[in-house]
């Protein structure tokens, strides 16, 4: 037990052990994997000679005792290891870590990354009769989380009959297990995606026969939802589910908030147990959860890592670091066959009956177990998402792992997702952006908002958005509508209350995922009885442009001329009922006949004005009008403009009025042309306003 010894006597006795335990000449070295140590594996340090072919310093004469790197570096002192990866080696026979080395994979980093490897006495306290095996042990690398799994062995001297892991130490005094890759008497290597703190303590076997129980409960802290995944997660969210539930336990639930079980049940409001889908920020937060633990291609690499572990150090990794935090733990399980895996919360270990006591997202609320018997962890059956439990895609995971909670994404990342789903925008930059509108009796969108007032009997429903692909599915009342070419919903009068689900076909991965979930909207709709018309009369100065068929008792062909009086007047009035969609009134006809010119008349008016205590002003307004005479004469007019204010009118009326030459700003476009059964045309080409000039929109 040299190595402890050497760390715990008090430091102002032992001056030479603070070099040991990295402030003084230990050495860090950082060779390519299987390259001895002293050599250099990516990089030249600043102000060491250059190495020769055997090792001795390129500048040194012949006959001098060669110097390795090893030799010349204290352990503190920050090395650089390329994207090509390397081994980081420390070599000091008086310093407690001796021997430690550090194998950084190719692609571990995108960029050239320093690391430091230093130590210091162990000051934490762990429970009774688990001992430190080695000072805290400190590796700085910036803290940036590894895209390939890093492991790294540390000497030891463990007696028999006691077993040994790897616990980062956090600054709060708590601990956290680290995925064991092997375990001997002089040796252990862990495994870990990022660098803090870390030690390496034991426990006697004895101890890891009792019983141990974190307090977790399925159906009082997992998630109440199923796990079918999502747009942005096709294939199943299950680690974030997992991860997520994990972290609110013991961020918040142990420190006094309610059990997490149905509590974000349709986003906190009035709980509808039995649909799901309305539960869309917490179900967002699973699944960007599990897009930041890049949950398959971290998994690959994981069980790559893994897969030499024996069972009865898993079992033992498991009963260990419950033993030590009181928490419930990451499993990660993995199927050789179809390369498939899925994620689990250990909360239990039951010895006696041999069983590991978990949380399946694909069973919320059911306690499940899997089997240790004779030494051997038995295969787990299970689905890797709801889907598959529905189709009857069962699967046995033969490989059982253990992951600390924070291995695969930072505890913080997950903390970070829980203030957004407070915040309740979780999801909004990851999932697709959309638009939820209503097809007007116009033609221009409503936007369609929880509250909206129409008369329509019918909401015919359109979803908008930059993704591709993407649709709805809409309920009313509880029940599922039927979709045809589109969503058209009848509504009863009064409220109705009116279920939007967002969902997405995605290709992930070469394969096609259907109606996967985007969000979910409950939006109450209000359908009055109230019947309105809508009027809108403009009076400018026109330039119009005469086009004449040839002929000699006429004067003038294709010439443009102002008109004979100063003013054009469109006025606009329909003869049917308008509709009004919140803020929006609008109207159309077609082929209505008109006696007093002999014609038939067809078009449309959309205003929209502005709401607040009272109205005050019309945001904007567009109307069209064509007139089809007898003689097939076409008269067509059109104008379009904003920002009308409102005017005393009698009860019942609406009146929005602007006059002068003011009309010419709010006065966006405006369009006259006749085309005369002769041939002969007729165009407004410009316009212009004056003090005659009006803009008169009247709603009754």
């Amino acid at each position: 037990m040299r190595r402890i010894v050497r760390c715990v006597i008090p430091m102002l006795l032992l001056s030479g052990l603070l070099f040991g335990c990295g402030r003084g000449p230990s050495v860090v070295s950082d060779a390519e994997p299987g390259t001895p140590a002293g050599t250099t594996a990516s990089s030249e340090v600043a102000d060491t000679p250059p190495l020769s072919e055997d090792g001795v310093a390129a500048n040194d004469a012949g006959g001098t005792e060669s110097e390795s790197i090893s030799g010349t570096l204290p352990a503190a002192v920050v090395r650089t290891i390329a994207p090509t990866g390397g081994e980081i080696v420390v070599e000091d026979p008086e310093s407690p870590i001796d021997g430690l080395s550090i194998v950084v994979p190719e692609g571990a980093y995108a960029d050239a990354t320093e690391f430091g490897v230093s130590c210091r006495p162990f000051d934490g306290e762990f429970p009774a009769n688990v001992t430190a095996l080695t000072p805290t042990i400190t590796v700085e690398n910036g803290g940036a989380y590894a895209d390939e799994l890093m492991t790294v062995t540390v000497p030891i001297e463990l007696p028999e009959d006691h077993f040994a892991m790897g616990f980062f130490a956090h600054e709060d005094g708590s601990f956290e297990g680290m995925p064991l890759v092997d375990l001997t008497s002089d040796s252990i290597t862990v495994a870990t995606m990022h660098f803090s703190d870390f030690l390496v303590a034991m426990i006697p076997d004895a101890l890891l026969e009792v019983s141990v129980d974190t307090g977790f409960r399925p159906g009082k802290d997992d998630w109440h939802f199923p796990n079918y995944g999502s747009a942005i997660a096709p294939a199943g969210h299950c680690a974030g589910m997992s991860v997520s539930a994990m972290w609110y336990y013991l961020e918040r639930h142990k420190k006094g908030a309610p059990a997490l079980h149905g509590m974000f049940d349709n986003n906190g409001g009035a709980a509808t147990p039995e649909f799901w889908l309305d539960d869309s920020l917490a179900y967002r937060l699973a699944s960007m959860v599990q897009r930041d633990i890049d949950w398959d291609n971290k998994l690959r690499k994981t069980f790559n890592a893994l897969a030499e572990l024996s069972a009865p150090l898993t079992w033992r990794s498991f009963l260990f670091s419950m033993h030590v935090t009181g928490e419930p733990q990451y499993v990660s399980v993995y199927n050789t066959e179809t390369k498939g895996g899925h994620a689990l919360v250990a909360y239990a270990v039951d010895v006696e009956k041999g069983e590991l006591l978990i949380a399946d997202p694909n069973y919320g609320g059911e306690p499940r177990s899997i089997r240790y018997v004779d030494g051997k962890l038995l295969g787990y059956m299970s689905v890797k998402s709801l889907t598959d439990l529905l189709t009857g895609r069962f699967r046995t995971y033969d490989v059982i792992r253990y992951n600390a909670k924070s291995a695969l994404v930072p505890w913080t990342t997950v903390g970070q997702r829980w203030q957004q789903l407070d915040g309740g925008h979780v999801g909004e930059t990851r999932f697709p952006e959309y638009w939820l509108e209503v097809r007007s009796n116009g033609g221009a969108n409503v936007v369609l908002e929880d509250g909206l007032e129409t008369s329509l009997e019918n909401l015919a429903i359109d979803v908008l958005s930059p993704a591709s692909k993407i649709d709805v599915a809409v309920w009313r009342d509880g029940v599922t509508l039927t979709k045809t070419s589109d969503y058209v919903v009848p509504l009863v009068p009064g409220e109705n209350l009116l279920g939007v689900l967002v969902h997405q076909d995605v290709v992930d991965s070469g394969k096609t995922y259907e109606d996967e979930y985007v969000d979910f909207q409950w939006i109450r709709v209000n359908r009055t009885s109230e019947t309105y018309e809508v009027e809108v009369e403009v009076q400018v100065h026109a330039d119009i442009k005469r086009v004449n068929v040839p002929d000699p008792s006429v004067g003038y062909e294709g010439e443009t001329q102002t008109h004979d009086t100063p003013f054009e007047k469109i006025a606009i009035r329909p003869t049917v009922r308008a509709t009004r969609t919140g803020n929006v009134i609008a109207a159309s006809w077609k082929d209505v006949f008109d006696a007093e010119s002999d014609g038939t008349r067809s078009g449309w008016a959309e205003v929209e004005f502005k709401e607040d205590e009272k109205l005050e002003t019309i945001v904007g307004f567009s109307a069209s009008e064509t007139l089809t005479l007898a003689d097939g004469t076409v008269q067509w007019s059109f104008a379009s403009g904003r920002t009308v204010p409102s005017k005393p009118a009698e009860d019942g009326v609406l009146l929005f009025e602007l006059r002068g030459p003011a009309v010419f700003e709010s006065l966006d476009e405006f369009g006259h042309s006749w085309v005369f059964d002769s041939g002969n045309t007729r165009k407004a080409t410009s316009f212009s306003c004056d003090e005659y000039s009006v803009i008169r929109i009247t709603i009754r």
